[in-house]
C-alpha cells in the first residue's frame, strides 16, 4: 500500500480521551494518588465477559450501574516477591517473597461517556500451581468529587 492510500490510523490506534491514574500500595492497602486527564493511544481492551472465575490481574472502568465498559488485563503491578543473584552456580537467581510489598504504579484507562469509576480486580499473591478467582480488591472514582462532597474509598 502506498503512503498516500493508508489511513493515518485505525480506531484503535487514534489519540483519544483517557485519564491517567497514580496509585501507591502498601501490602494490600491501594491508595489512589492522583488522576490527570491526558489525550493519548489507549491500548486495545479485553473481553468484557467470560472472565468469572479466572485468576490474575486487571482494571475495569465501570458506569454507576457497575457496568464494565472496558476491561484490560494486565500483569500484577504489586510486586510480591524480587529476583536476588547468588554466587552459587547452581542457582544463581532465586525469587523470594516481599514481606510487606509497596511501591507505585500507573494505569491508563479510556475516559468514556458512561464512565464513573475503575475497579481493580486481583486473585492476589499465589502459590505455584494454586489458582484463586479474582476479586475487587480496590475502587476509585474516575473524575474528581465535587467541592463539599465526600469521595468514595476503596
Amino acid at each position: 500500500m502506498s503512503a498516500p492510500d493508508r489511513p493515518d490510523s485505525t480506531p484503535s490506534q487514534r489519540s483519544q480521551a483517557a485519564v491517567r491514574l497514580t496509585f501507591a500500595y502498601d501490602g494490600d492497602d491501594v491508595r489512589l494518588l492522583s488522576r490527570h486527564r491526558v489525550e493519548m493511544t489507549i491500548p486495545p481492551g479485553d473481553a468484557l465477559e467470560g472472565h468469572e472465575a479466572q485468576a490474575g490481574f486487571w482494571a475495569e472502568v465501570r458506569g454507576v450501574d457497575g457496568r464494565v465498559l472496558h476491561r484490560r488485563v494486565i500483569h500484577d503491578p504489586i510486586q510480591r516477591s524480587v529476583e536476588l543473584f547468588s554466587d552459587d552456580p547452581e542457582q544463581t537467581l532465586s525469587r523470594v517473597p516481599v514481606e510487606r510489598p509497596e511501591g507505585v504504579f500507573t494505569l491508563v484507562v479510556p475516559d468514556v461517556e458512561d464512565a464513573d469509576h475503575v475497579a481493580l480486580i486481583s486473585s492476589g499473591p499465589q502459590l505455584p500451581g494454586a489458582r484463586a478467582a479474582a476479586r475487587e480488591i480496590a475502587r476509585f472514582p474516575l473524575r474528581p468529587s465535587p467541592p463539599g462532597s465526600q469521595g468514595r474509598t476503596p
